[in-house]
């Protein structure tokens, strides 16, 4: 379980985009259809129809929740996903069609109308992520016109629930990361009021960061999953479900026209930060802390994250993915003996996982540090080919990190070697760049 649950992934988005390249190209694409999906992918079969089956039971959750609320749907659309083999080229895609250099778990791509992720069985909080996102498409089977704060805080809210690995219903729990981020800026000066987010038209909520410098910015996300979590699982004053109840009906019938009505915003305010306030905002488990530690790492707080993975694999040591979470937060604090500690570590419980070898490499190469001192070229180079192998050994990416592993021993002839094998891999447009990194490795 790679839980890169960072969302925002700062180092591996700065060192990706200097890669300009991926594990392997996205080829062979083949339409898997399950009863709620349509997954396109390049994995195995086995993986496509396994997530296929895990998006229809969370489609099977959804369907529960909206029937309890008495909505009906307006249309049975399928929820659409693109599926990658490998995280890698996952990034790749995103980088070049959104142009933004921070890669999410998955997202939601409106110019192919799907889910796009990548393939990680095993990890937790990519699978959290993946019902957060199908709970944006399940939704536009009832509206389209939901605002964006009801749009994410409804998706949040679903993300706290617990899940089995099959994608069903353990548990309705708090999304502990938001609750957690939430009480700490009520018991401040500043936070963000509820009466406020909902005034956000989309194109505020989605610049939030940048209209609110002086807030934490995922704010607008915790308030709107607070205010749903508040309204349908924790006041005891009825009219509090039945707004939003009516509100989501109103958009389905009436669409953007549709408006959200509070008579005394002071009095919602005042029940909805004593009950906030009130909730245990304490991990109970290995998952939980798992989850905050995705939390602080994804705003590079990578010290509280490591200390974090650490208390999750106290609590189960063989929790998969864990050790290489580890291992990535020592590499962001410049500790990279313990790094390579963790990712051995992480290795004897994944060794199949081409990824893990990758950054055992580059942490070998000290690629990711300001200074070289102490690199062992000769081990890294065997460790990238070894990813190399693990990747189907068709991967720029890897190619690319062997290059450089090349031009640290000094080896020039080996590098254009190596930077042949990617140009036969890549397109048209991503050559120059390979044909400038062999003579940037080759001046080395």
């Amino acid at each position: 379980m790679l839980l890169r649950a960072l969302l925002a992934f700062a180092l591996l988005g700065s060192v990706l985009a200097t890669l300009g390249g991926v594990l392997c190209a996205q080829e062979g694409l083949r339409k898997r259809t399950s009863k709620e999906a349509i997954v396109k992918a390049n994995t195995s079969k086995e993986i496509a129809e396994a997530v296929g089956t895990r998006i229809d039971n969370f489609c099977a959750s959804f369907q529960a929740f909206y029937d309890g609320l008495g909505l009906d749907k307006k249309s049975d659309n399928k929820i659409v996903a693109r599926l990658f083999d490998t995280q890698a080229e996952f990034e790749q895609y995103f980088r070049r069609t959104t142009g933004e250099d921070d890669p999410p778990l998955a997202y939601f791509d409106p110019s192919l109308n799907a889910l796009v992720l990548y393939d990680d069985e095993a990890n937790v909080t990519l699978r959290q992520t993946l019902f957060h996102e199908t709970s944006h498409q399940f939704l536009e089977r009832y509206t389209s016109d939901a605002p964006k704060w009801l749009n994410e805080g409804l998706a949040e809210y679903f993300e706290g629930w617990r899940m089995t690995p099959e994608g069903k219903l353990l548990e309705k729990r708090v999304n502990l990361f938001d609750l957690v981020l939430l009480q700490d800026w009520l018991g401040g000066e500043k936070t963000l009021a509820p009466r406020e987010l909902v005034a956000f038209d989309d194109e505020h909520f989605d610049d939030y960061a940048k209209q609110h410098p002086d807030l934490h910015p995922y704010l607008h996300y915790a308030t709107s999953w607070s205010l749903l979590w508040f309204s349908l699982e924790l006041s005891k004053d009825p009219k509090d479900k039945q707004r939003i109840v009516s509100f989501l009906k109103e958009l389905c019938s009436v669409g953007p026209s549709a408006r959200f009505e509070v008579k005394d915003w002071n009095d919602l305010e005042k029940r909805w930060k004593e009950a906030i306030l009130a909730l245990q905002a304490k991990p109970v488990d290995a998952q939980d802390f798992v989850a905050l530690a995705a939390g602080y790492a994804q705003g590079d707080d990578y010290d509280t994250a490591a200390q974090l993975y650490q208390e999750a694999l106290a609590k189960d040591p063989k929790l998969p993915g864990v050790q290489f979470e580890l291992g990535y937060c020592h590499i962001r604090r410049g500790y990279v003996d313990e790094a390579m500690e963790c990712f051995t570590k992480a290795r004897a419980l994944a060794p199949k996982e081409s990824e893990i070898p990758y950054w055992m490499a580059r942490n070998l190469l000290r690629l990711d540090q300001e200074h070289q001192d102490g690199a062992d070229p000769e081990r890294a180079l065997a460790l990238a080919e070894e990813s190399l192998a693990l990747a189907g050994g068709a991967s720029p990416a890897v190619f690319e990190l062997i290059a450089y592993c090349h031009a640290a021993k000094g080896d020039r002839a080996a590098v254009d070697r190596t930077i042949r094998k990617i140009l036969k891999l890549v397109g048209d447009e991503d050559k120059p760049y390979y044909e400038e990194l062999a003579q940037r490795l080759k001046g080395k």
